[in-house]
């Protein structure tokens, strides 16, 4: 696996060979196996006699002193070759490889080379665009050139280098990372989706292939995926099949797995943030401004301080149980446990520019650019210190070139223990034991267990092997598999399958298969000895794979071979696909039908038969292709939001099992409609409140219909609910109330009675009635009812308006105390020789009046100081006699109240 960065913000860090922001010259960072067998055009003349292993253990290091790449043993921490970059020697390079080619980027010329490991022909080369936003990513087979700033994705053939269809454009975008599965993955941040393109068919370099590239499809969008905000800022990394995106604006976490999103997650991240191109499991995000690490694990986001200070720190790795972190300032890398238990710092001496760090055949490799030195860490933390010009290794400055030294250290005899492993701690030439720094999880992290059994076929000048799983210790990055006196040779951890071709005949091998991941290995799992010959069963003819839809099964039909060699005791179908392969025996048989579910719907599988005898095997017949699908799932419906007139029925989107879903069927009440297959509700209106509603939904794709899924819903009945009742007069002689009904979300309204003063009136938001007094409290009832016969009740008393009067009397006769008699009924002659007073108003007293009555006339005379003037001396008179609540109700004389006649005329009549 390689670990390289990419900013938030676009620009590179100082990792694996891309151009950081401070400028000056990039470092090709561990560049890893086979750069040896570069030709001269590429590291110089006599380098192209080192041909070597692809997966033999060694590590290229780049040296900005010399101007030259040593090879690294990862297991030794030896440099047992060096060579210069001529082509390139003084500029900014971008390397990048697989198994199959390398590609050499010049930064500042734009000239790309394509070395094929393969064919080990001279380098191809092409001119490309200036600069570090543009950068070239090799994806499983085939290879693209990510144009940031024009917003272009180009799909070249990584052998000849020659363009693959038209480009695909794209705003401004960022990303440009490949999971194991050949998909590139970048983020279009002026519209914040996240797309991936999948390539086109592409030769193998040969004339035919060159020409097909001209006429070609190019790379296509596969997947396109909204994951934020428009113009946010985003960063992301691959994953095994799919990726993590970052929006740095939000913190807002995307996972997608197979181009769809898995989960999304809120998480503190914010700003320009370093994260690695490819994680697998813990997703380390590097804040170099806070020195603060951020560890993503699936729903859990988890922050680690770095210790020191500075902000120049390159991106974290995560690597065997523990984080490392390159820290510029202080020319070393910082060791700390996944919960942030800090250990031992890893120190490289005269480290003057970014320490690198990447993740090659199984170890740590750290290096300094700027640096002679170098450390190898594997799995248990264990390190080794490379010295990178060893006196014994000639380099670019000396005199010709030394021959390399063997590139098989590792013998491995049958049945015998492996030589030269690392060396124990502390004995000689040994690294170091590292602190321990784990957190809690690290007990989880341990090397795969040993494969369950390695079964081995003799063919002609070739033999099959085929294993199971460890069923204990980890999980497995890859198999490697090996002989004695023979290359190894690395499978990736999908395939179970692998043959080994240019054996001789007659000659007895014992190979063994050893399961490993970034921890370490397991243990070794010996297979049978077998022996080559060329009396082997004939190839299988005729293979037909069909698949059937209406079950998912998958029937594999063939022909036996005319040549049945040393006899046939077994026929075994192999299925691959880009995620790993599957064989299964069918002993005799002619045919194999493969049940629901053996296989992955959707995806594309070569089908292969091999006949097996009792020792040998055929070579696997001419493939046959298929890709298994069937109906979708089951649809999950469930009844979501109502309201009184509707129900809302949701369900996630139902697995499509290999084909897209075309459509829904959805049966509501009785009545069929279709929805559409972008549609996951579905609102069911014009019901009435409280009744029901049932969905059978069937979801459709090519294969047929799906079983249905059901729910009943149920409409809301709310009881009406009043609220905001006010209370007002209009007058001395008018009431008014007013109100709001709420009959619930969607419900119909309903009907409603006020009773106010004894008056009925039908309305749902007030009335008002006309009052006989003044200054008086009157009863009023709501009553609302819904159209299901539900009630809510308001009562309450509204007051007439107020009118107050006042005994304005001021000079009492002798004897007197000027307060005002209140009588029971309204006298028509002096009631001075009337019936007795129920009480007084006294002097300059208040109340409220409520009506008057007409009687007898009065007169103040001399004792309102106001009106004693009046009327010839008399003072004010007046027939106005005014009801009052005082001393249980009564009539008090109006001529000595402070209010005029005309105010009291305001007052309704008694």
């Amino acid at each position: 696996m390689k670990l390289s960065a990419r900013r938030a913000d676009g620009s590179l860090p100082f990792l694996r060979g891309r151009l950081s922001h401070s400028g000056g010259f990039a470092s090709v960072v561990v560049v890893a196996v086979l750069l040896g067998s570069m030709f001269a055009t590429v590291f110089g003349a006599g380098a192209a006699s080192r041909v070597l292993n692809i997966s033999d253990g060694n590590v290229w290091l780049w040296s900005s002193q010399k101007g030259e790449a040593g090879r690294v043993n990862t297991s030794s921490g030896k440099v047992d070759q060096r060579a210069p970059l001529t082509d390139a020697h003084g500029h900014r390079v971008q390397i990048t490889q697989t198994d199959q080619h390398v590609l050499i980027r010049d930064l500042d010329t734009g000239q790309i080379s394509s070395l094929d490991l393969n064919q080990l022909g001279a380098a191809r080369k092409a001119q490309g665009p200036q600069g570090p936003n543009v950068r070239v990513v090799l994806a499983g087979d085939a290879a693209f050139l990510v144009n940031d700033l024009s917003g272009q994705v180009q799909q070249i053939d990584p052998a000849t280098l020659a363009k693959i269809g038209s480009p695909l454009s794209f705003p401004t975008l960022s990303g440009g990372v490949a999971d194991e599965t050949g998909r590139l993955w970048f983020t279009v941040s002026s519209q914040g989706t996240v797309v991936a393109v999948s390539a086109a068919g592409a030769g193998a370099g040969s004339q035919a292939a060159e020409a097909a590239n001209t006429t070609a499809k190019g790379a296509q969008v596969a997947a396109t995926a909204k994951v934020g905000e428009p113009g946010h800022s985003y960063a992301m990394t691959a994953l095994r099949s799919g990726a993590a995106v970052i929006d740095t604006t939000n913190g807002q976490i995307s996972t997608l797995t197979d181009s769809k999103i898995a989960s999304v997650v809120q998480s503190p991240i914010r700003g320009p943030v370093l994260i690695p191109d490819h994680a697998d499991g813990v997703i380390p995000v590097t804040q170099p401004d806070s020195r603060t690490v951020f560890l993503v694990n699936g729903t859990t986001v988890n922050q680690v301080k770095v210790p020191g200070t500075g902000k120049d720190l390159g991106p974290a790795v995560v690597f065997g149980g523990r984080m490392y972190v390159a820290d510029n300032t202080a020319h070393s890398v910082q060791v700390l446990g996944l919960t942030g238990t800090p250990a031992t710092p890893i120190a490289i001496p005269d480290a003057n520019g970014p320490i690198e760090l990447e993740v090659r055949e199984d170890h740590l490799v750290i290096n300094a650019p700027s640096s002679s030195h170098a450390v190898v860490v594997d799995g248990q933390g264990t390190r080794l210190d490379v010295d990178k010009y060893p006196p014994d290794v000639p380099g670019p400055t000396d005199q010709g070139e030394a021959q390399a030294p063997p590139t098989n250290p590792n013998p491995n005899p049958v049945g015998g223990g492996a030589t030269g492993a690392n060396p124990s701690p502390g004995s000689p030439g040994g690294g170091t034991t590292p602190d321990s720094g784990n957190g809690p999880s690290a007990p989880a992290l341990k090397a795969p267990g040993q494969v369950p059994s390695v079964d081995a076929s003799a063919g002609n000048r070739s033999v099959q092997l085929s294993w199971r799983t460890p069923a204990t210790g980890g999980a497995v990055n890859s198999y490697v598999v090996s002989a004695p006196g023979m290359s190894s040779k690395v499978v990736s951890s999908g395939r179970h399958s692998t043959t080994v071709d240019g054996l001789t005949n007659g000659v007895e091998y014992r190979f063994s298969v050893t399961a490993r991941n970034r921890v370490g290995s397991g243990p070794e799992a010996l297979a049978n000895p077998v022996t080559p010959t060329g009396d082997v069963p004939g190839i299988p003819m005729a293979v037909q794979a069909t698949a059937n839809p209406s079950d998912g099964s998958v029937l594999v039909k063939w022909t036996p071979p005319l040549d049945q060699g040393p006899g046939i005791t077994n026929y075994k179908v192999i299925a691959s696909s880009a995620n790993g392969d599957q064989s299964f025996d069918a002993n005799l048989a002619k045919s194999l039908t493969l049940p629901k579910g053996t296989l992955t719907y959707g995806d594309a599988y070569a089908i292969t038969v091999v006949a097996e005898g009792a020792a040998t095997a055929s070579p696997p017949s001419a493939p046959s292709q298929v890709t298994p699908y069937t109906v979708p799932d089951q649809p999950v419906v469930s009844a979501g939001a109502v309201t009184a007139t509707s129900v809302t029925f949701t369900w996630p989107k139902p697995n499509e099992n290999g084909k897209p879903l075309s459509g829904y069927t959805a049966t509501v009440n009785g009545v069929a409609q279709q929805v559409t297959p972008d549609q996951t509700s579905l609102n069911v209106p014009n019901l009435a409140p409280g009744a029901s509603a049932s969905i059978s939904l069937v979801a459709r794709n090519e294969a047929g219909d799906s079983q249905p899924g059901a729910a009943t819903g149920k409409a809301s009945n709310p009881p009406p609910q009043i609220s905001r009742v006010n209370e007002s007069s209009g007058g001395y002689t008018q009431v008014a109330i007013s109100f709001t009904v709420d009959w619930g979300a969607g419900a119909p309204g309903g009907t409603c009675a006020i009773t106010l003063n004894g008056k009925k009136i039908s309305s749902c938001t007030g009335g008002s009635a006309t009052v006989p007094k003044a200054s008086t409290n009157y009863d009023y009832k709501v009553v609302a009812t819904s159209s299901t016969g539900l009630t809510a009740n308001a009562s309450g008393t509204v007051q007439s308006t107020v009118f107050t009067i006042t005994n304005s009397c001021d000079n009492a006769e002798p004897g007197g105390d000027c307060g005002l008699g209140i009588l029971q009924n309204v006298p028509q002659s002096d009631p001075d020789h009337g019936p007795p007073n129920k009480g007084k108003l006294g002097k300059g007293a208040s109340a409220s009046a409520e009506c008057y009555g007409i009687g007898y006339q009065s007169q103040t005379g001399n004792q309102v100081d106001e009106h004693k003037s009046e009327n010839g001396g008399k003072g004010r008179q007046s027939t106005y006699w005014i009801y009052i609540p005082n001393a249980g109700g009564g009539y008090v004389v109006g001529a000595y109240l402070e209010q005029s006649d005309d105010q009291l005329n305001n007052l309704p009549r008694c």
